[in-house]
């Protein structure tokens, strides 16, 4: 989970997104750590998920 925020607040979604939630992503430190053990771990892709995780798409290529 990448953040809370979402366009939509629907009434069964698991984490309560919505467009009402505080702004904000993980950490450029915590995304590096969590990187790090995919590799190490030999992951070669991974779910990226969040309230809306490309609601600021400017924001979320700073992790790469």
């Amino acid at each position: 989970m990448v953040n809370y925020r979402c366009t939509a607040a629907c009434r069964h979604c698991l984490y309560a997104c919505s467009p009402t939630r505080r702004a904000g992503y993980l950490s450029r430190e915590v995304m590096r750590e969590i990187c790090r053990l995919l590799r190490k771990g030999g992951i070669g892709s991974v779910h990226i998920g969040g309230g809306e995780p490309f609601l600021d798409f400017e924001e979320s290529l700073k992790y790469y």
